[in-house]
């Protein structure tokens, strides 16, 4: 897939050189790229300086596309495999840095100068870095040019897109990952979570798909309507978490499961199988004592997370 790269190239004012009409001296003659040198050459009447401009110009646009797009994911965080999912089906070519947060990778040095908040997933296009997995489904979406079902150019439909990813904010995305917590990190690190707090979250699970089918799902075939769209696949990789756990959130839901094979159907097994299977076998790791333990270091806001378990 081509893609392009726009810059805004800026010299200081005294070494700005004057505007030219670079199609006109194309045309004439004037003005071609050595494609190999990088070079704007010959230019006829035009100062040096006017040269060794484009010249830096056009090194400035070769290095910019040369970074290219990466993705900070762990495979094991719902938003992150929502954009790899994405990105994957879209054919967006971008290179992968997974990061376990398990292992406490994304405390490092190093991933701190990426992202300072030391979070998942991340995007990082060029000198451009962007946080927070909406943001950068919609950026995707948008820089790509992928299909308009994804992220609707009409208003109301994107409306609609944008007002179940700010309910899913509120009432999924901090209650679906729970038994993550309770069942696997939290024993890792020697942690067991009451009971209590485990029903409530069961609870809070059962109201929010109550909810879900009501008011995003109904008689459509899809979240926001009868086509995928970044709503449904944020959707469905915050259910496939508690399933992962042994807590199959599908059962005795025949309209919220005939949504999921739409969807599952729609992205391929062969890329849900990929993008789910780390997920799908940490209850089988956990068993077999094969999941790292997580470093000293990450214990701290490990701990932080399951206290904030309601």
């Amino acid at each position: 897939m081509r893609t392009s790269v726009l810059l805004s190239v800026q010299s200081p004012p005294e070494q700005r050189p004057p505007k030219i009409n670079r199609r006109q001296l194309c045309r004439t003659g004037k003005l071609k790229l050595d494609q190999e040198a990088g070079l704007w050459t010959p230019i006829s009447g035009i100062a040096c300086t006017c040269q060794r401009w484009l010249t830096q110009s056009i090194r400035t646009i070769c290095a910019a596309a040369a970074m290219g797009l990466e993705l900070y994911l762990d495979p094991l965080s719902q938003p992150s495999r929502a954009i790899y999912i994405f990105a994957k089906k879209n054919g967006i070519p971008f290179q992968m840095h997974t990061v376990h947060i398990i292992k406490g990778q994304n405390l490092s040095e190093q991933f701190s100068q990426v992202n300072c908040l030391r979070k998942l997933p991340v995007l990082k296009d060029g000198n451009f870095v962007l946080t927070e997995s909406s943001a950068i489904l919609i950026y995707l979406s948008s820089k790509y040019q992928v299909a308009d079902h994804w992220y609707p150019a009409d208003l109301q439909a994107r409306a609609r897109v944008h007002e179940y990813l700010g309910w899913h904010a509120d009432n999924i995305r901090g209650t679906f990952g729970v038994l993550l917590w309770t069942k696997v990190l939290g024993p890792l690190i020697g942690i067991q979570v009451p009971e209590e707090k485990v029903e409530r979250n069961r609870k809070s699970m059962v109201a929010a798909l109550q909810r879900l089918e009501e008011k995003f799902l109904g008689d459509r075939a899809f979240l926001v309507g009868q086509q995928v769209t970044l709503a449904d696949l944020m959707c469905l990789e915050e259910l496939i978490q508690p399933v992962a756990l042994g807590y199959n959130v599908f059962e005795g839901r025949p309209k919220l499961t005939a949504w999921r094979d739409r969807v599952e159907a729609f992205l391929g097994a062969d890329l849900c199988q990929e993008a789910h299977s780390s997920i799908l076998s940490i209850l089988e790791q956990a068993a077999k004592k094969t999941l790292p333990v997580p470093p000293p270091e990450a214990h701290a806001g490990m701990q932080l997370r399951i206290a904030r378990i309601p």
